[in-house]
């Protein structure tokens, strides 16, 4: 028999898609608290962005590629031809 309504309230969703974005804490960790599969908790993340229901911004890059951009910012252009 199908559902009729979600198992979860938007209050509930949005807490914790929150709580994933301000915590800095892997998806998997937070999805454990409440015992919400990570696929659900992702698809609620995802949801809240398209819809712009949430203030709080996407995760940053990684250290490794913010790294990367850091270090391909300060070499010296001046190899590549100019026109």
């Amino acid at each position: 028999m199908p559902r009729t309504k979600p198992p979860h309230s938007p209050e509930f969703r949005q807490h914790f898609v929150d709580l994933l974005l301000s915590s800095g804490r892997p998806l998997s960790q937070v999805s454990k608290q409440p015992g919400i599969a990570p696929r659900t908790l992702a698809q609620w993340r995802n949801a809240a962005w398209r819809n712009g229901s949430t203030s709080l911004p996407r995760a940053p890059k990684p250290d490794s590629l913010q790294r990367e951009v850091d270090y391909l910012r300060i070499l010296p252009w001046s190899w590549i031809a100019s026109p």
